[in-house]
């Protein structure tokens, strides 16, 4: 049995390392993940699932007859991945390799392109996000050159609990006062249920939708330094899984469905269809996608007001 598809920072940190001395550190239905001495976690996902940062895809078929358990200890190099309890092996080579750095095209979104796509989004997260997630906030936000406004809003208790601290938060980065947004990141991150917590997936969809705009527009320079010390701050703060997520999220890098809606809002992209690239994220995870897509949609309608530099009143 082989690898289907695997990403790109994956097989080169398999390439750079050489045999890697791992162990099964967590087991989903359609997926497991393994993490090495370095404390590198790789996701070995059924080929039913979306590809992503440091992630492999292997057969389904295949994979519902590995007798995976915690603990289990796993060989890898760019070759193969050994279970070395039963001995039992998946080759490496050759898979097709995806590209897991962030996209960027030569033409960019019309203003009106970037509007609709940003209504469509709004549209579905307030008609088909998960009712306890980030959603909520969505359809109760205003954005006004002095400040974004939350709205009277019925809230859940974990939005309610969270909803001051989030939009301070947003109003920083609406400010552009990413050193106060900082300040507040420590009294939020890990914040909300999941094995992702639902203010990280937030959080990844804010700091992969402004790596995308630094790389794209004039006045963006702090959120490198930005995106990285969010990614510092989550370390030991939160889930192993989420930490990973946020060091990518950092770099700008996210799996195939969640970069598709990245590519759809900056860029001209009519080979993907915008509403099929939303479902596909809204059903990643219980809140997850609906988390991260909340992210997205924010901080994206800050962005486009930054560079029109002009308001709805």
């Amino acid at each position: 049995m082989k690898v289907d598809v695997i990403s790109s920072d994956l097989l080169e940190y398999l390439k750079n390392n050489g045999q890697i001395k791992a162990r099964v550190h967590s087991i989903f239905e359609n997926s497991f993940n393994v993490i090495d001495k370095s404390n590198q976690l790789i996701g070995i996902l059924s080929n039913t699932r979306d590809i992503a940062p440091m992630t492999m895809l292997v057969d389904r078929n295949y994979m519902v007859t590995l007798d995976i358990r915690l603990e289990d200890k796993i060989l890898l190099n760019d070759k193969k991945i050994l279970f070395t309890r039963d001995n039992k092996a998946i080759s490496i080579n050759p898979a097709t390799v995806w590209l897991s750095e962030k996209k960027n095209s030569e033409k960019l979104n019309s203003e009106s392109e970037r509007l609709a796509t940003l209504d469509e989004i709004k549209e579905k997260l307030i008609s088909s996000g998960k009712k306890e997630s980030l959603a909520q906030f969505v359809s109760h936000i205003s954005f006004y050159k002095k400040g974004i406004v939350l709205e009277d809003a019925e809230l859940s208790y974990y939005n309610s609990f969270i909803s001051e601290l989030l939009m301070k938060f947003i109003n920083e980065i609406n400010l552009k006062r990413y050193h106060e947004a900082l300040k507040i990141v420590p009294n939020i991150i890990g914040f909300g249920p999941g094995l992702t917590p639902s203010i990280d997936d937030f959080l990844a969809g804010v700091m992969t939708t402004l790596s995308y705009a630094s790389n794209i527009y004039e006045g963006y320079e702090e959120v490198e330094k930005f995106n990285e010390e969010i990614s510092k701050e989550s370390i030991s703060k939160t889930t192993s899984i989420s930490e990973h997520m946020l060091g990518h999220a950092a770099k700008g890098k996210v799996s195939s469905f969640y970069r598709k809606i990245l590519v759809k809002i900056f860029f001209e992209t009519p080979d993907i269809k915008l509403d099929e690239a939303i479902v596909n994220v809204l059903s990643h995870g219980a809140n997850s996608g609906s988390d991260f897509l909340t992210g997205v949609y924010i901080t994206s309608r800050i962005i486009f007001n930054q560079i029109k530099e002009e308001y709805n009143w």
